[in-house]
């Protein structure tokens, strides 16, 4: 894994070394998301609008739209910027059908959030999956959300894992989410 991840970020490297007219120049990538609310019918089965505020949220941070850059530190100034990628809920499923790319599945791995909570994964070629929960296990305890570098799961076997997985009230500014946890994702 960690050739994979020196590979990764050299080619990163590489590729921002010979185009940095694309930096400056590209256009806006979207990346369609797909929220999975793993949930047992309590709080944790947040609202569509819960998740549409989280991904308007997302959009500020990656387009610095936020009201406050300009209490940046002074020293952190010249590192923030537009990143030229939008988020949006995906509106089409793989087999191309409508959808608000919001699920609520219900299952008791919300109580025990980790990989075994990542349930209806959508191909990762194609969309980002979000999976929210209530508690992570014991191993995670303290944990509001984690998420794997490419090269962890480079192989098919841990394809099902590529995406984030959050705690519920770390998503968005309303509901049960905060605006000093709304960030997180």
């Amino acid at each position: 894994i960690v050739i994979e991840e020196a590979k990764l970020k050299q080619y990163v490297a590489d590729w921002i070394a010979a185009n940095p007219d694309n930096l400056r120049d590209a256009a806006q990538y979207t990346i369609p998301l797909v929220f999975h609310i793993i949930h047992d019918y309590g709080t944790e089965n947040i609202t569509d609008a819960q998740v549409r505020d989280a991904v308007s949220i997302l959009n500020e941070d990656y387009q610095k739209m936020n009201a406050d850059t300009s209490a940046v530190a002074l020293s952190f100034k010249n590192l923030i910027g537009n990143v030229k990628v939008q988020f949006r809920l995906a509106n089409k499923d793989n087999s191309g059908n409508c959808t608000t790319g919001i699920e609520h599945i219900h299952s008791l791995s919300t109580y025990q959030g980790g990989d075994n909570a990542k349930l209806n994964d959508w191909p990762r070629n194609k969309y980002l999956n979000v999976w929210t929960v209530k508690e992570f296990g014991a191993d995670l305890l303290g944990v509001a959300g984690y998420a794997y570098l490419p090269p962890d799961v480079a192989a098919a076997s841990q394809a099902p894992y590529d995406g984030v997985i959050i705690l519920s009230n770390y998503v968005g500014s309303i509901g049960t989410g905060s605006g000093t946890t709304s960030r997180s994702l």
